[in-house]
């Protein structure tokens, strides 16, 4: 299936795709990328990509949208951890962020975060986990996750007082059935 990333410059529709990252120069190259934008002001740009890459576990799947020969979005999922409430697996989302230049009122491309959560879903089904997914969100991202549904579990004091949320199979239903609204 296609994925659309929506130019705001253009006001069309721009292909984009999922790729998973695998060598170090990749992520260099992404790294240096998003650094040549300022960051300022948001929450994610003491970020040091290169240095997650280097020190992610062996188990992390990392992936980045493509769309005009630029990496749009990041997002890296670990496949071991358990819903907080039922104690099933779920696929953990432990980084997303939008490139510098999608984020804020003059964004170059709308719908990146959603394309990869979209992608964090197919590989929580792709296990037989219904589409279940966690992760904890920077406080500037909270609207994003609430508006798919997902459920807010609080703050976690395991993890710098970030709020942890929960797609539940429900949800992730609820996600792909309006995904291309």
């Amino acid at each position: 299936m296609p994925l659309w990333l929506y130019e705001t410059a253009t006001q069309s529709l721009a292909e984009a795709h999922v790729l998973q990252i695998v060598t170090d120069q990749q992520m260099t190259s992404i790294d240096q990328s998003w650094d040549a934008h300022n960051l300022v002001g948001f929450e994610h740009s003491h970020w040091d990509w290169k240095s997650k890459y280097r020190h992610r576990s062996p188990e992390t799947l990392i992936f980045g949208l493509e769309c005009k020969n630029e990496i749009q979005a990041l997002m890296f999922l670990l496949f071991d951890k358990m819903s907080h409430e039922d104690n099933l697996p779920l696929v953990y989302v432990d980084y997303l962020a939008t490139a510098p230049w999608n984020q804020g009122n003059d964004s170059r491309f709308k719908r990146s975060g959603t394309l990869l959560i979209y992608q964090a879903i197919q590989e929580s089904l792709s296990r037989g986990w219904q589409g279940r997914m966690g992760l904890h969100s920077l406080p500037q991202a909270r609207g994003f996750y609430l508006k798919w549904g997902m459920i807010d579990l609080g703050e976690d004091p395991r993890y710098d007082d970030l709020d942890y949320f929960e797609m539940r199979a429900s949800q992730a239903t609820h996600f792909l059935e309006n995904f291309n609204e």
